[in-house]
């Protein structure tokens, strides 16, 4: 084993970093091939990137398209809680950093995130839901870290009917269940939603959407539309508009998750069309669509 790393390391860096890597007991160094790859002779000329939105929106759709490309780092919600770090990436641990995490936001993500990587990286980014890193309307450090980097790209995810958003938030709370990446489709379910919760989601998304695309009016923005996922007459189809938007080399992918509604909102939501004579004479009303 010892051969064969001598034999790879001798193609990109000196003897002494083989010594100070590898053979350094005391200090128990452990590091990949890449990483020391990266450390050395990596580069931080890639496009730097968040996706912004909210619970709901196909952000791990989005998620799962880009890291189907072979030069993109995608990470889930990094600022998801303060129990652990939510890199959800193959070989990153979720305690490892967590001080800094937890003590300096900004130095994690200078130190630990956007770091180098790779040559063959061209676009590493991370979601952010609106309500993360003490919330957007609040400017928290996190926040104005990312809205003082206008080089940082925004891909901000919509879906046009917050009933169906506030609709699949509450049953994946109710049944723990966030992702479908199986494909199948799933028996109807009905739950009932309280109007008063309704309204304040509807209001929050409202807010919150338009809110994020004044607070980074100076980054490049790329809008995307929950509902356009699935739509067959896009001129040009959402992976393809998210590869160009990084400057990434279009390619063929296959997202690994899938949509997890069936059914429509009439036959999943037990008390619908209470809430659909409490929200008739509102701007609201568009949402109930029989």
């Amino acid at each position: 084993m010892v051969k064969v790393i001598k034999k790879q390391l001798k193609k990109i860096t000196p003897l002494r970093l083989f010594y100070y890597y590898i053979l350094n007991a005391k200090r128990r160094i452990a590091v990949t091939f890449d990483q020391i790859r990266a450390k050395h002779w990596g580069h931080q000329k890639y496009n730097k990137f968040i996706i912004l939105s909210t619970a709901r929106t196909g952000t791990n759709y989005i998620k799962s398209l880009l890291n189907a490309h072979e030069n993109t780092i995608a990470f889930g919600e990094i600022f998801r809680n303060k129990k652990q770090i939510g890199w959800d990436f193959p070989g990153y641990n979720p305690k490892k950093h967590f001080n800094t995490f937890i003590d300096s936001p900004i130095k994690f993500i200078t130190k630990h995130l956007f770091i180098k990587y790779p040559k063959e990286v061209k676009a590493v980014g991370f979601k952010i839901f609106y309500h993360h890193a003490g919330d957007i309307l609040n400017n928290g450090s996190v926040w104005e870290f990312l809205k003082n980097d206008p080089s940082i790209k925004i891909i901000h995810i919509h879906r046009q009917n917050s009933l169906a958003t506030h609709l699949s938030l509450r049953k994946a709370f109710k049944f723990d269940n966030w992702k479908n990446t199986e494909g199948e489709k799933k028996e109807i379910i009905k739950i009932d939603l309280d109007y008063n919760d309704c309204l304040k989601a509807f209001n929050d998304i409202d807010h919150w959407a338009e809110y994020a695309n004044n607070y980074f009016k100076d980054h490049k923005i790329l809008n995307i539309l929950y509902e356009d996922f699935s739509n067959p007459t896009l001129e040009v189809p959402i992976d393809q508009q998210l590869f160009k938007f990084l400057d990434l080399e279009p390619t063929k992918v296959a997202s690994k998750t899938f949509k997890q509604g069936t059914g429509k909102l009439n036959e999943q939501i037990i008390n619908y069309y209470e809430l659909k004579e409490k929200f008739k004479h509102t701007k609201f009303s568009q949402f109930f669509i029989d």
